[in-house]
């Protein structure tokens, strides 16, 4: 389980590593890019907790809220379900 959870936390920081160059090399956060990188919480720790989960047996799944379906406007920074 350990390494299930590490791959995926690696590749969700490599992710995170390439916005963030891309955001220094544009020099600008606008608000949509901060929600974005934001979002890297949720998405790093979700696998977490559903890896703690099953090693404790058992039987999750983790989903981000964009996997679940959870769709919000577009205000960034104060959007709404």
């Amino acid at each position: 389980m350990q390494n299930e959870v590490s791959d995926i936390i690696e590749k969700t920081i490599a992710e995170l590593e390439k916005v963030l160059t891309g955001i220094c090399y544009v020099g600008e956060l606008t608000p949509k890019s901060k929600d974005y990188v934001v979002s890297f919480g949720e998405r790093l720790s979700a696998p977490i907790v559903w890896g703690a989960l099953k090693d404790k047996g058992l039987d999750t799944q983790w989903f981000t809220g964009k996997e679940a379906g959870i769709v919000t406007d577009s205000n960034f920074g104060e959007a709404a379900p």
